[in-house]
């Protein structure tokens, strides 16, 4: 694969092999292998997807990348048609993009019907490498595991888990709307920590040694490992940050990722606390000065 050279894959949903019904819904399932840059000494993974989840895994006993995905559209009182119809006005396009010093994996979802709460895609990437991560998602979960290099992550209504045993000390900011974050790091890692939930916990643990300037309140916590200087940016306006410096991250996942509905969310549409709903659109908040501790 030449510089600049691109192999697109256009995955139409009339390809798909499989039809499936579970629960109130409908899915489809596919998947492809592509190729990779004989020589690549990086390579980073773009995503971006209208509503779903995303994950993306390394696994280094592979040459080559491989995406899978399912469409669903969910409703049970929906006819056969009307199915087939929004598998129609779904798609998924995967390229490689050799970039000379690298090369990137894009995928990307699209419906030709945004306002349908019931179209989703759920996309997983498993790569022999990944130097840098950058995802754009809603209405689903995202889970980064064993991944490596800066790592960019904006959701709305779900869930962002890294768990990674590659010492992480790149810059990482990861948002979300009304979902939890989990940050789990080895030893070796290192990073200015910077979490905040605006209604909910945000916590730092070190189990392994190496952290100072650690300034902490429930929702807002600060710290410095191994003296970086890379960011650690997490937001979320509800839900917990949890982050761990740890032996063996990748081993600690969870069943079910989300806090349990707050009933109290309805007296704050229109009230006070509406501003809350809002992260993290206009990019990351700042943390109030009285919450912002220097080192």
């Amino acid at each position: 694969m030449t510089t600049r050279s691109r192999r697109i894959l256009t995955i139409l949903t009339v390809s798909l092999a499989g039809l499936v019904l579970g629960g109130c819904g409908w899915t489809q399932y596919n998947g492809v292998e592509l190729d990779l840059p004989a020589q690549m000494p990086r390579l980073a993974v773009d995503v971006e997807n209208f509503a779903g989840n995303v994950d993306v895994v390394v696994d280094p006993d592979i040459e080559y990348a491989c995406v899978k995905y399912a469409l669903a559209t969910d409703g049970i009182f929906r006819s056969e048609e009307e199915r087939g119809a929004g598998y129609e006005r779904m798609r998924v396009t995967a390229e490689v993009i050799d970039e000379g010093g690298g090369a990137v994996l894009v995928a990307r979802s699209v419906t030709d019907d945004p306002t349908n709460p019931d179209h989703r895609a759920y996309i997983r990437i498993v790569v022999p490498r990944c130097d840098g991560v950058r995802i754009v998602n809603r209405l689903g979960d995202v889970e980064l595991v064993n991944v490596s290099g800066a790592i960019e992550v904006a959701n709305r209504f779900g869930s962002v888990e890294l768990r990674t045993e590659t010492p992480m000390t790149w810059p990482v900011t990861i948002t979300t709307v009304d979902g939890n974050i989990y940050y789990q790091v080895p030893a070796g890692s290192t990073g200015y920590f910077d979490l905040m939930s605006l209604d909910g916990e945000a916590s730092y643990k070190d189990e392994v040694g190496g952290t100072s300037h650690l300034r902490s309140t429930a929702s807002h916590s600060t710290a410095r490992l191994n003296g970086g200087a890379n960011t650690i940016v997490c937001r979320t306006n509800a839900g917990n940050v949890r982050a761990y410096v740890m032996e063996n991250p990748t081993a600690l996942t969870r069943a079910y990722k989300h806090t349990l509905p707050d009933f109290r969310e309805a007296l704050f549409l229109e009230g006070s606390r509406r501003h809350t709903r809002n992260l993290p659109t206009g990019g990351v908040r700042p943390a109030p000065e009285g919450l912002k501790y220097e080192d």
